[in-house]
């Protein structure tokens, strides 16, 4: 049996624009899903989360997402 873990993006809204935005593989948010960083563990997830909360100045509501 093959254990496969989810791997997400971390999704938030632009406090300018009110679009949706991915955090980027350089750490900076993206519009674009294709540039989104891939996280596949809970531990770099959640750390990845607190960060974005951290930064309400830049974006609204972050969440982890299933990635597709």
């Amino acid at each position: 049996m093959t254990h496969r873990t989810k791997r997400r993006h971390l999704v938030a809204r632009d406090l300018i624009s009110g679009e949706t935005v991915y955090l980027g593989r350089n750490g900076d948010w993206t519009r674009d899903a294709e540039f989104a960083l891939l996280i596949d563990d809970a531990t770099t997830a959640e750390l990845h989360l607190l960060d974005a909360e951290a930064r309400a100045h830049e974006v609204a509501a972050p969440h982890l997402a299933e990635a597709r």
